[in-house]
């Protein structure tokens, strides 16, 4: 399709069908970068809009922040598994989403994972303090200073997610729950650096 084609058949879906709205969703990374550059009614319609790429091993930061940039009102962001995901794209729908309620960059294993740092999930905590689930299991370079931004930024966590995630120690799950009042699930696997500390906080 032509960008007149796409804009014209976008229109339609987004005023006139729930299953068509719903359909965009499984349109592939390249579809959906020439629908939000042909129609700016997506991001019109798209409040509460949620974006599952779940193992998109075609997804880029580039990809990425586009669709970040034309759906504004995202609350929802599935990029478990994306494994071209960095630092660059996470900071920049931090940037363009402030309405975000949950994230998942999650890895499968120690051998798929993000390669996402403390400088991205510190942009997620300043920006999306409505954030309520996050999940960044296996994301191995992050330290206790993403936790704490997120301790003293998100005060409505409620699930937090950091399996494999084998630099943190104490000092963030003290910090989870001095911070989080309705925190209900801390997700915690293999760790050499977590102590009965943690157990007591």
């Amino acid at each position: 399709l032509g960008a007149a084609g796409m804009k014209y058949g976008v229109n339609v879906c987004a005023r006139r069908s729930p299953i068509g709205r719903a359909m965009l969703r499984f349109l592939g990374t390249g579809d959906l970068l020439r629908c939000a550059e042909a129609c700016r009614t997506l991001a019109r319609w798209s409040k509460g809009a949620v974006l599952a790429w779940k193992f998109r091993e075609d997804v880029s930061d580039a990809a990425v922040a586009q669709i970040a940039a034309q759906y504004v009102n995202l609350r929802v962001v599935d990029l478990s598994g994306c494994v071209q995901v960095t630092d660059v794209s996470i900071v920049a729908m931090a940037e363009s989403c402030p309405w975000l309620k949950s994230v998942d960059l999650s890895g499968k294993d120690w051998g798929n994972c993000l390669k996402i740092t403390d400088i991205a999930i510190v942009a997620l905590a300043k920006k999306c303090a409505r954030l309520k689930s996050v999940n960044l299991a296996y994301c191995t370079l992050l330290t206790d200073v993403s936790i704490g931004a997120l301790a003293g930024s998100c005060p409505l966590l409620e699930s937090v997610n950091l399996e494999g995630c084998e630099l943190l120690t104490d000092a963030s799950i003290v910090a989870l729950a001095g911070s989080c009042p309705l925190l209900e699930s801390v997700s915690l696997y293999d760790y050499e650096l977590i102590t009965d500390i943690s157990i007591g906080a």
